[in-house]
């Protein structure tokens, strides 16, 4: 077993301080640590002080939560990212005691059951949601249950911009179908001049003279993102503006508060 360095001692002594202070300033210096506090957890969690499991505890989720504003930054950056893989961590986000199993099952059993109705025509897919009972609602900032992939399979319920996302994603690759927005409403575009609008209850409708603003999955899912975000800020939900800023934006540190007003950025 790996032995904690001195350092680390030193700051888990000061765990069980009567001065919440100074317990709380050991934990922000152990997290510094990041993974290399695992061993000592592991043994403080097992320790007969209540107080100290408690705080080991709580230093267990930051770090997962942590791990998870990571592995969202990581996804979106790479150059062939994983649809339902980033939706799932975008929902961890948020819904943060959620189990990333339960969701898995979820979105694996979703595709199994599109994947049967074998989806290549937009008439296809405007039925299989319809009929699935997919409701599409407007896209608001009041209402981040709209945006998260668990609540969107439980309730049938989500913002039009995710579920044109999970339309495109279930559709077999041969069908060319594509997320846009047109005049403020999202649709799903099949590139022969038809669309699919959601929160018109999947109708089918032939294309005159719009023109549609095309997003690619890594931009609706960054969009999608972004409105949580913008919902935390408006909320004053200081916990998700962090999780959240640094997920999208990559960065462990406070540069991304630097264009919002206070109290964030100070």
């Amino acid at each position: 077993m790996t032995v904690p360095s001195p350092e680390i001692n030193n700051l888990i002594n000061l765990l069980d301080d009567g001065n919440e202070t100074v317990a709380v300033a050991a934990m922000a210096g152990l997290l510094k640590f990041g993974e290399a506090l695992g061993p000592a957890l592991s043994v403080l969690q097992e320790c007969d002080d209540p107080l100290l499991r408690k705080r080991s505890h709580q230093l267990q989720v930051a770090l997962m939560l942590r791990q998870r504003r990571r592995a969202l930054s990581l996804e979106l950056a790479k150059p062939k990212i994983d649809f339902g893989k980033i939706l799932i961590d975008i929902h961890l986000q948020w819904f943060d005691n959620d189990s990333p199993g339960m969701l898995v099952d979820m979105w694996k059993n979703f595709q199994k059951i599109a994947k049967e109705n074998n989806i290549v025509e937009l008439k296809q897919l405007s039925m299989f949601m319809r009929m699935f009972g997919f409701r599409a609602q407007k896209e608001t900032i009041l209402r981040p249950e709209n945006y998260c992939i668990g609540p969107i399979l439980e309730n049938l319920s989500g913002a039009g911009a995710m579920l044109c996302g999970i339309g495109v994603n279930i559709a077999r690759q041969r069908s060319g179908f594509r997320v846009a927005r047109i005049i403020n409403k999202f649709v799903i575009a099949d590139g022969k001049g038809q669309v699919i609008i959601p929160t018109q209850n999947w109708k089918l409708f032939r294309l005159s003279n719009q023109k549609p603003e095309f997003f690619s999955q890594r931009e609706l899912l960054r969009y999608c993102g972004s409105t949580l975000f913008t919902g935390a800020v408006a909320s004053d939900s200081f916990r998700y503006i962090y999780t959240l800023g640094q997920a999208l934006s990559g960065t462990e540190g406070r540069d991304f508060l630097g264009n919002l007003p206070y109290p964030y950025k100070n």
